[in-house]
């Protein structure tokens, strides 16, 4: 996807990604090395963060979030 904004929320990346309801998934952050980041649905990303690689989204289970 191609977004012109910088600053990007974890709902807007998850309604981007056509994953509604977004409170229904998780969705992390890969970075450099391979580590996850878990983004959280309010939280702010700076998509020109060195090392973001990419995102990943997961449903939540019904006894999750």
């Amino acid at each position: 996807h191609v977004v012109e904004q910088r600053l990007i929320t974890g709902r807007e990346l998850l309604l981007l990604a056509h994953k509604n309801p977004p409170e229904r998934w998780e969705i992390e952050k890969r970075v450099h090395g391979g580590d996850y980041v878990p983004v959280e649905l309010d939280q702010t990303v700076d998509l020109a963060e060195p090392g973001i690689e990419a995102f990943e989204t997961f449903p939540l289970d019904e006894t999750e979030g």
